[in-house]
């Protein structure tokens, strides 16, 4: 658990850097290669993201026993995704839609 706690931003750091990866392999699969069946999948692994991020800042919390600057950035980036992250994500697939819709009819 030491260890865990000592690399905690490291950790914080990777998993959202593996939620925008994902999101981006999700929103190309999606439509740029009309794997919809497999985007689930990647859209299911951003569920996960995010749930280890909650494990990180719930673990650290009984680690040190108090709500520090660790828990608040988890909290901000947690609350970001429920709050604008769900409409912004949702204007950027909408948009990626429209042009990547658009590309693919110019192509023919």
């Amino acid at each position: 658990m030491d260890l865990l706690m000592e690399h905690k931003w490291v950790l914080l750091v990777g998993a959202e850097a593996s939620f925008w990866l994902l999101s981006g392999l999700f929103l190309v699969l999606r439509y740029w290669a009309g794997l919809d069946r497999i985007s689930l999948v990647f859209l299911a692994l951003i569920v996960a993201d995010n749930l280890v991020i909650l494990g990180l800042g719930v673990l650290d919390y009984l680690y040190t026993g108090e709500f520090a600057t660790y828990q608040f950035a988890i909290a901000a980036v947690l609350l970001y995704g429920v709050t604008f992250g769900k409409r912004d994500f949702a204007r950027l697939d909408a948009y990626l839609k429209h042009r990547i819709t658009k590309r693919k009819q110019k192509a023919r």
